[in-house]
């Protein structure tokens, strides 16, 4: 069972790989660099840190059942 302050501790820390994925994604907008490699990368990197989140939320929803 994982407790409320190490969950949000945790959760904070997925969340800043996010927002900086999104800032990453958002720079390559602005400069209009929406295909090729560097945006399939930053894509890729915004889906792993989600991904990693999500799979982090529901570990912790499993355990808390327990």
């Amino acid at each position: 069972m994982i407790n409320d302050d190490d969950l949000r501790f945790e959760s904070h820390n997925y969340l800043l790989e996010i927002d900086a994925s999104v800032a990453e994604l958002m720079k390559l907008v602005a400069s209009r660099k929406t295909l090729g490699a560097e945006w399939v990368q930053a894509m890729a990197r915004y889906d792993a840190a989600h991904s990693e989140w999500v799979r982090f939320l529901l570990d912790a929803a499993d355990s808390n059942k327990a």
